[in-house]
């Protein structure tokens, strides 16, 4: 009779549950089909639920792969198979797979701006603690940009300071960098000339120290009909402006432009786009557009020794969501934030100006000078600018500014509007929870986003000048 009761008991235990172990683990498959038990809840949380699925191994998860250290789940990818994450999708985070926001996400250290991981056979690398060699691979990078264009590869991944001087004509090349990687020179001359047909992207690369008398960092040359796009970049401290544009498009994103000693960026002719970015402490214009076209949102354009964005010529301008301050200077005739001439589909809104000075007697604002009959720029906060017609005045000509706030400050530290630190280094004129009522909630219907990329609007209405509001 002891055979029949060891056969009963393990008839029992199977039926109790035992088979929930598998070599002393719980077993994902039991746990598949019992959810609720309480073993199961602890081990295996999302076991049975949204879709996911217990596992020991990757070969029960296809495509997928199987969390064996952690949760014992069919995942994306895990540290230990992060080349289960392809394409646009190459870095693994928290066993999810992500666009690369690093060059470090991937092997061959370069992360291209959709968010995959270059081809290796597709960079040429420079490094100027490498060596002179004309292979310029990831593991024998070249000395110089010179040597990396010439092997006719996409794209150029440059790390550490290069001091060179380059020179691209119809030619199309990315320039990718690795943090802290700056191109400039000791010799007098432009560091980056761009000329022909060329279309050129730069991401997260330092451009500066061209020296000579006027010679910016970068030029697009008279006659071009290249594209040149700067993003996550700075172009600083230059003997001339900071970006030169004879024509051509031009396009500057989540930039700075500063410390220029002419013009953060002078264009004239072509198309200009600048957004999200600040122009700041140029001895000249922060931005100035000689004809041509002229687009600045989402922008800072900051302490520069003259105005701070002028249309000299008639041409479509659209100015939104930009902080545009301390701009100008009373020594030389000057305008103070915005000196313009709109005309076609042009736009002027959702712009705070403020602290910029015109030279005295100038004829012209302060803040913003605009003499098209008939043009409206709704929704700016243009305050605090000096110089200028009448000392104080805050705009001049015949435009209109329909749902602005349009004011003269009491004093220099007047801080109506309520901006978070409007009177110290380092300045910040993003509204506060104090803003007054007519700044806040302002009337009329919008959308899109605000200089820092937040929806518009936070409320029922939006708020005035670059920043929305957060509730």
């Amino acid at each position: 009779m002891i055979l029949p009761i060891l056969l009963g008991l393990g008839v029992l235990s199977v039926a109790s549950g035992c088979d929930a172990l598998l070599g002393g683990e719980l077993n994902p498959e039991y746990c598949k089909a019992h959810p609720s038990d309480a073993q199961c809840k602890a081990k295996f949380p999302d076991a049975g639920a949204d879709g996911a699925k217990a596992c020991l191994a990757s070969t029960e998860c296809a495509p997928l792969v199987c969390d064996v250290d952690g949760t014992k789940t069919c995942v994306q990818c895990t540290s230990a198979e992060p080349a289960a994450c392809t394409g646009t999708t190459p870095a693994c985070v928290n066993t999810q797979c992500m666009a690369c926001t690093s060059h470090t996400q991937c092997a061959t250290n370069a992360c291209l701006p959709d968010g995959s991981c270059a081809d290796e056979a597709r960079v040429a690398y420079v490094d100027p603690s490498g060596t002179d060699n004309a292979s310029c691979t990831r593991s024998t990078p070249c000395t110089k940009v010179a040597k990396a264009l010439a092997t006719n590869r996409a794209y150029v991944k440059l790390s550490g300071t290069t001091n060179e001087q380059v020179s691209l004509n119809n030619r199309n090349v990315t320039f990718l960098a690795a943090p802290g990687a700056k191109l400039s020179d000791t010799s007098n001359g432009i560091l980056l000339r761009v000329d022909g047909s060329s279309q050129v992207e730069i991401y997260d690369l330092e451009i500066g120290g061209a020296s000579g008398a006027g010679n910016p960092g970068i030029s697009l040359q008279p006659g071009n009909t290249a594209t040149l796009k700067l993003v996550r970049s700075k172009v600083s401290g230059n003997a001339g402006a900071g970006i030169s544009a004879f024509g051509g498009t031009l396009t500057v994103s989540q930039s700075t432009v500063s410390m220029n000693q002419a013009a953060g960026i002078s264009a004239s002719g072509g198309m200009l786009t600048v957004s999200q970015s600040t122009v700041s402490m140029n001895q000249a214009a922060g931005i100035s557009a000689a004809g041509g076209a002229l687009t600045v949102s989402q922008s800072t354009v900051s302490t520069n020794n003259d105005t701070g964005v002028t249309m000299s010529a008639p041409g479509v301008v659209v100015v939104t969501n930009n902080f545009i301050q301390h701009n100008g200077n009373t020594i030389t005739a000057s305008a103070g934030g915005l000196l313009l001439k709109p005309m076609g589909a042009s736009k002027v809104e959702f712009n705070t100006v403020i602290d910029n000075q015109a030279s005295l007697g100038s004829l012209s604002a302060g803040g913003i000078s605009c003499d098209v009959p008939g043009f409206v720029s709704p929704h700016n906060i243009v305050f605090r600018n000096t110089g200028g017609t009448a000392g104080t005045v805050q705009t001049i000509g015949t435009c209109t500014y329909q749902d602005s706030y349009n004011m003269p400050a009491v004093s220099a530290s007047d801080n109506t509007p309520q901006f978070k630190s409007p009177n110290a280094q380092p300045f910040d004129y993003h509204l506060t929870s104090g803003s007054p009522a007519s700044i806040v909630g302002a009337a009329g219907a919008c959308t899109g986003v605000d200089f820092d990329g937040e929806a518009r609007p936070q409320g029922g209405a939006c708020d005035l000048g670059a920043d929305e509001l957060k509730p």
